[in-house]
């Protein structure tokens, strides 16, 4: 009888063939029962491979079976089955599951994260802010400083704090995150100056224009050069760094530079 992790390890190398992936499901059903921890393994295994083919309805079914066997074998894999259950799930309907994942698994940083830019898209800026923070706080526990992914988060709540009329502090976050994407990625990456953007905002906000212009037209050249000059981001950055110019007193080359934005 064929063995479910020889499958498995098929289905791996031929990501067309559907069949060794529900095969491996059916193999451990019969020799596990339906509620072992290995058998959920599968469950997700194969919702997985369906939702990379674009199907939403059995990935759907199949987690819901992972998250119940888990919940009743195995605790500290509830959470892995609960996030891939609400990433096919509307936010209303995911932002309870992600609820019961970070109970389950506090300290997972990449859970905060994304429970955090659910609660922020729905408008629940108070929640979402503490929970930028606390993974924040726990990504700086557990990785080096030069980690991009303390830079996104400091860009995401930067975002949050400028947008509540702090532009200070979001500056000191903004600013943190431009000195982690140079180390990481260097002066030539959208990342890097994305956040240079983000730091020119909180300038403006500040009545300080004239130092935001240096950062918007750096800015602008990364994304131009990397992006194209028809990108959004770097439209985007064209735009700011007109509105900029005209702020600082030089309406001039805010005219040149706006007529590029077009």
């Amino acid at each position: 009888m064929m063995h479910a992790l020889v499958l498995l390890s098929a289905a791996l190398q031929n990501p067309d063939f559907e069949y060794l992936y529900r095969e491996a499901l059916a193999i451990r059903e019969r020799q596990l029962g339906n509620e072992h921890p290995k058998v959920a393994a599968s469950l997700i295994d194969l919702a997985l491979y369906l939702k990379g083919r674009g199907d939403t309805a059995e990935p759907r079914q199949l987690l819901r079976r992972a998250v119940a066997v888990y919940e009743k074998t195995n605790a500290a894999q509830v959470a892995v089955a609960l996030e891939h259950l609400a990433e096919l799930l509307q936010p209303s309907e995911a932002e309870p599951l992600l609820r019961r994942a970070l109970a389950s698994s506090p300290d997972r940083p990449h859970l905060l994260l994304k429970l955090a830019d659910l609660l922020e898209r729905r408008g629940k800026l108070d929640e979402a802010e503490s929970l930028y923070r606390r993974a924040l706080a726990r990504q700086e526990s557990t990785m080096a400083e030069t980690d991009p992914a303390i830079a996104a988060t400091c860009n995401n709540l930067g975002l949050i704090i400028e947008g509540r009329g702090q532009p200070a502090e979001a500056g000191v976050l903004f600013s943190r995150a431009v000195s982690i994407y140079e180390r990481a990625y260097g002066r030539r990456h959208p990342e890097y100056a994305t956040a240079l953007t983000n730091l020119a905002g909180t300038l403006r906000a500040r009545g300080d224009a004239a130092s935001a212009v240096p950062l918007l037209e750096q800015a602008h050249t990364v994304l131009e050069s990397t992006l194209g000059p028809d990108h959004a981001h770097t439209r985007q950055a064209c735009t700011s760094l007109a509105s900029a110019l005209a702020e600082a007193g030089d309406r001039a080359a805010a005219g040149a530079i706006q007529r590029r934005c077009r």
